[in-house]
């Protein structure tokens, strides 16, 4: 089976290629050895199989985080057939870095020119016959989050795995163009000399028509120190309320289904004379169950679609940029502001919401410091109980508290697992550049929004069920089953 690699920086585009690809057909999990996250999955093409690997994502191969030294193992160690790297067409030079690191390593190529919607509404035209022509190697412009070109993608890897194509390396480029030098080939040896090479290779291939992009009015109050704070988590908190709108459908004809199932399941095994234990699981707990899970995935829909529009326009980009200052004293990015602050409305959200994190790492870190924050049903119940055995103000100084407490939880969370989840050697600055507002791709959000809400739906069915069985009868059972099951359970310890 041919192996197809995905090597890009965050936010690329690799994640909307691998799931448009594979679909349902993916597994995740972490690197041997690693807490990075692993994801590779199969799609079919003209009667062939082909496994995809997403590498993880990172802004180079010559760093020591895990994610680049995993990248830089794998693609040196011959695993992948092809590799295909992605830039963002919208934001070229930068995202041409992780092709400059890639040069020279003797691996089959093509270069996809992600975004080029976003690229051609800020009036940029790229010449990608011209950038194929120096580069040696296949150039496909691309947009990935419209879900159209991916057969053309299909086609072109096919041909390249028959008839593979390698990057041209500097000094390769310098002599083709007539300007190598008895020095060229320490040429991408360093940060210069790769910028260099990249300058090189951009001349004259975009050009711009537009006009330079500049701040917009609202981006200017968005990006100020405080009232930017304010705005940002305002517009997340809206975005709570829409997932939350968007839930409400689902939930209401969920909870139907306990009245329209209950009696008539009921009445069906109470003729068929089947146990009473057995009917009160069909037709009480198993419609409660798949009402309690269609909820929770409806929640989990909402939350990715909010978070897919508000990642799709360019705004977790600001938002990132706002609060990655004071998350990084957590070994976070800015970017966990906005599961964090979900979490305030539901945990269930803020976990979801962690999508948006760059690693394996940082989700798990992310996830740990949402579980940190109250939900809404914790912050109504709060009060009530505490306004019972104090006076208001007593009441008022016992959810001062209670918000102290998350911060404080919030800090030693990100200290007892922060070193092995985030290690400080992998912490860096954001290097991202402020991308403009951009439409959109409504038929992509919804489509990884049900991805993801139907697999959380598989999930929870799966292991609310086993729970409520279990609940479920052992409030009935006999004092020896206790006593078995303990013993049961005690046996491996008393061995060790």
């Amino acid at each position: 089976m041919n192996c197809v690699a995905l090597l890009g920086q965050p936010n690329s585009g690799k994640s909307t290629v691998f799931n448009q690809l594979t679909g349902s057909r993916q597994h995740v999990g972490n690197w041997p050895g690693k807490t990075v996250e692993k994801k590779d999955g199969t799609y079919s093409y003209n009667n062939a199989k082909y496994t995809l690997v997403d590498l993880p994502g990172s802004y180079g191969l010559s760093g020591n985080s895990d994610e680049e030294i995993i990248t830089e193992k794998f693609i040196k160690g011959g695993e992948a057939d092809l590799v295909c790297v992605l830039v963002d067409a919208s934001q070229l030079e930068r995202s041409m870095y992780m092709l400059a690191d890639f040069a020279g390593m003797d691996v089959p190529a093509i270069l996809i020119l992600n975004m080029m919607d976003v690229a051609t509404g800020q009036g940029k035209k790229i010449d990608d016959k011209l950038l194929s022509e120096r580069l040696g190697i296949p150039v496909l412009p691309f947009t990935a989050a419209d879900g159209k070109g991916f057969e053309g993608l299909k086609a072109l890897i096919e041909k390249e795995l028959k008839t593979p194509h390698k990057l041209i390396t500097a000094p390769e480029l310098g002599q083709a163009n007539g300007s190598g030098s008895a020095d060229s080939g320490k040429m991408l040896s360093d940060g210069n000399a790769k910028y260099a090479w990249i300058s090189e290779v951009l001349e004259n291939v975009t050009k711009t028509s537009g006009e330079d992009y500049k701040l917009s009015k609202f981006d200017n109050v968005l990006l100020g120190p405080f009232w930017g704070k304010v705005a940002t988590i305002g517009i997340i908190l809206v975005g709570f309320l829409a997932a939350m709108l968007i839930m409400s459908p689902f939930m209401s004809v969920a909870s139907m289904l306990p009245k329209l199932l209950g009696a008539p399941i009921a009445n069906f095994l109470t003729g068929l004379h089947v146990h009473p234990w057995l009917v009160s699981v069909f037709s009480l707990l198993i419609p409660n169950t798949i009402y309690f899970c269609i909820s929770m995935a409806a929640f989990v829909f909402g939350v990715n679609i909010v978070f897919g529009f508000l990642e799709e326009i360019g705004f977790l980009a600001r938002a990132a940029y706002q609060f990655d200052g004071a998350l990084s004293k957590l070994g976070l990015q800015g970017k966990a502001v906005a599961p964090i602050l979900m979490g305030m409305g539901c945990t269930i959200g803020g976990a979801s919401g962690t999508r948006v994190m760059d690693n394996w790492g940082q989700k798990m870190l992310t996830m740990m410091v949402v579980w940190a924050v109250p939900c809404a049903s914790i912050w109504s119940v709060m009060p009530v109980i505490s306004g019972m055995f104090f006076p208001a103000w007593g009441t008022a100084l016992v959810c001062l508290g209670i918000v102290a407490y998350i911060f404080v939880l919030m800090f030693v969370v990100s200290r007892v697992f922060g070193k092995k989840l985030v290690p400080e050697d992998s912490r860096s600055g954001m290097i991202m550049e402020l991308p403009p507002y951009h439409k959109a791709h409504w038929k992509y959000i919804i489509k990884e929004a049900w991805i993801k809400c139907f697999d959380m739906f598989k999930r929870a069915l799966k292991t609310v069920t086993l729970v409520s069985v279990i609940f479920w009868r052992f409030p009935s059972a006999p004092p020896e089953m206790w006593r078995a099951v303990f013993c049961i359970r005690s046996e491996p310890l008393l061995n060790l």
